[in-house]
């Protein structure tokens, strides 16, 4: 739920733990280069700079990939719970595949037109060239 991830975030700013993002050793990596190069002293300040908006960035990156992270922590405690079977029953809600065979059985007249002969089944199967 939202009120548990807010629990996450709030778990992981008491914790202060750090890592780096793929922009900052990127612009590290440049730092680096430009420090080589000797240009250093005339790009600094736009440097400094772009550090500055990537650690701002950064700071939002719990909610800019709140669905991302949410879904990882669904699967991460109900594996943890009821193992592997629960981490496949959970990530139904996810399946595009699930949800399209599950709007069928929700809808009758389309579940017995599938299921008429000579219908969009038949065609399917036909066309797939089998019976």
């Amino acid at each position: 739920t939202d009120a548990d991830y807010q629990k996450f975030v709030a778990y992981l700013q008491n914790k202060n733990i750090a890592y780096s993002t793929d922009a900052e050793r990127s612009l590290t990596d440049l730092t680096k280069k430009v420090k080589e190069e000797k240009h250093y002293d005339d790009v600094k300040l736009e440097l400094d700079a772009i550090k500055k908006k990537v650690t701002v960035n950064k700071a939002n990156d719990l909610q800019r990939f709140k669905p991302e992270i949410k879904e990882i922590l669904e699967s991460e405690i109900v594996s943890r719970y009821y193992y592997e079977k629960g981490r496949t029953e959970a990530s139904f809600d996810d399946d595009p595949n699930i949800q399209a065979a599950v709007a069928v059985l929700n809808d009758p007249n389309r579940y017995a037109a599938l299921l008429k002969p000579g219908g969009q089944a038949a065609s399917a199967r036909k066309s797939a060239g089998t019976k």
